[in-house]
Formats: structure tokens, C-alpha cells, sequence
């Protein structure tokens, strides 16, 4: 018995698409008999993220680390991860503040075709116990259980239901703030 394995239909980084597999059989004459067997592997997302918080920093911090995305489950994923920050000098009770905004890109799943999607922050309040500041929220899948359970929010104080961040699971972008 001797068998081969073609790959060439199949995307090795996502773990998806078909696997050709060709198995042969030879009797004690000689004769052989081939069978192939397609192998259909799909894509399934299985990943989940945490946001970072908004920071509020009440000393000078230059280092430019006020937290990242969280990742859990991503083995079989290529995310991209990239953000770019807006820092304004004139602002109300603050020295400063920055607005990083984070770019997360699935690559298995993206469509240059479909557009990104806005994860919502409303701006936070500069005293670092407002209700209206929220954590960073957890983007994952309805159902998934603790830790990783979607954020289920008010995401403005007078907004009538709360906003289920499952709902933003297939990608988009997210600001956080850090004042100062």
C-alpha cells in the first residue's frame, strides 16, 4: 500500500481548503488498484479579543505603552495588528490626549471587497472613576464563556439597550484613549 498527498488546493497559514490523498493497492500478482480521496477542510474563525482600557495617566509616561489587544484561541489564525495614534495638545482637563486607534485584520477572512467595521468608544471622561468610561471591550462570539464573553454595554450612558460586542466579531477597528 503506498498513498500521496497533494496540497496544492490547500491554504497551509488558515488551515483551509482541499487536501488530495491517493491511495494504491497491490496484490500478491502485481496488479494494483488506486482509489483518491478529497480531504474538504473549512475554515472556521475561532478566536477571541480583549480591547485595552482607556488610561487615564496622572504623571508624565513617554513610554507610549498603555496596553494592547488581547488574543485567546488564535492558533489557527494570521491576524494583523497595527494602530496609529492622534495626539491633541489642547484639551480640557488633561495635558493631552492621545487617540490610538487599532486596526485588526483576520487574513484568512478578509475581503478588500466588504467595509471595516467601527468597534464603538464614546470619549471617555477625564476623571478616571466617570461611568461613562468603559473598559476595553471583549469582542468573541455569543455564547463563548468567561473570560472571554462578549462585552454586553451601554455605549453611550443614555442609549436606550445595551450593544452586544459579538456583533463586531468578523473585524473593524477600535480607538482607546489615554489622557494625561
Amino acid at each position: 500500500l503506498s498513498h500521496t498527498a497533494n496540497y496544492n488546493f490547500f491554504d497551509t497559514l488558515c488551515s483551509k481548503g482541499t487536501i488530495t490523498r491517493t491511495f494504491r493497492a497491490f496484490d500478491c500478482h502485481g496488479q494494483s488498484s488506486q482509489c483518491t480521496q478529497r480531504v474538504f477542510v473549512n475554515y472556521e474563525q475561532d478566536y477571541w479579543l480583549k480591547f485595552p482600557n482607556d488610561v487615564i495617566i496622572t504623571v508624565c509616561d513617554g513610554t507610549g505603552n498603555y496596553g494592547e489587544p488581547e488574543f485567546n484561541g488564535e492558533d489557527c489564525e494570521l491576524l494583523g495588528v497595527s494602530f496609529e495614534d492622534e495626539i491633541f495638545t489642547v484639551v480640557p482637563d488633561a495635558c493631552y490626549k492621545i487617540e490610538r486607534t487599532w486596526t485588526v485584520i483576520n487574513w484568512c477572512t478578509y475581503s478588500p471587497n466588504q467595509p471595516c467595521v467601527a468597534v464603538p468608544n464614546p470619549n471617555p471622561n477625564a476623571t478616571s472613576n466617570n461611568p461613562a468610561n468603559l473598559v476595553g471591550p471583549t469582542i468573541a462570539p455569543l455564547g463563548t464563556p468567561q473570560p472571554w464573553t462578549p462585552t454586553n454595554v451601554r455605549v453611550n450612558p443614555t442609549d436606550p439597550q445595551t450593544t452586544n460586542y459579538s456583533v463586531f466579531y468578523h473585524g473593524g477597528t477600535y480607538t482607546n484613549y489615554a489622557t494625561g
